[in-house]
């Protein structure tokens, strides 16, 4: 009897069970990629052509984001996205939103880390 209550409490509360995918941490990245963001737009605040450009291409990298997302795992307005593609689609959607953002901000830290001075392409970048 002993046992089959033992079964019955892990089965209850899942903490018997491995996890089987680790958190996703998107929230915390997105608040990274504003912060990122946020300081450019200080730091670059005299040059507003600059500005106006970046905050096209954020709002253009959004609709790419999410659109990539959409692509990946396509479904109908009526569909169930956990029957189509089973109950870690969330999971999944949420790691690749993660990765798309850290690449994000990669692309952006280029404007506060700068460029080596010489390199004819740095456009807009700051010369380190």
């Amino acid at each position: 009897m002993k046992h089959i209550s033992f079964l019955f409490l892990c089965i209850l509360t899942l903490e018997c069970f491995p996890q089987t995918s680790p958190k996703c941490d998107y929230q915390s990245i997105d608040k990274q990629l504003n912060v990122v963001y946020n300081k450019i737009i200080v730091g670059y605040k005299a040059d507003t052509l600059f500005i106006k450009r970046l905050k096209e291409a954020q709002r253009a990298w959004i609709i790419f984001r999410d659109a990539q997302i959409a692509a990946r795992y396509p479904i109908l307005k009526n569909e169930d996205s956990n029957v189509k593609y089973g109950s870690e689609y969330s999971d999944c959607t949420c790691n690749d939103l993660t990765e798309l953002t850290k690449q994000r901000i990669n692309q952006l830290e280029m404007w506060l880390n700068g460029t080596e001075e010489g390199n004819v392409c740095s456009g807009s970048y700051k010369i380190k």
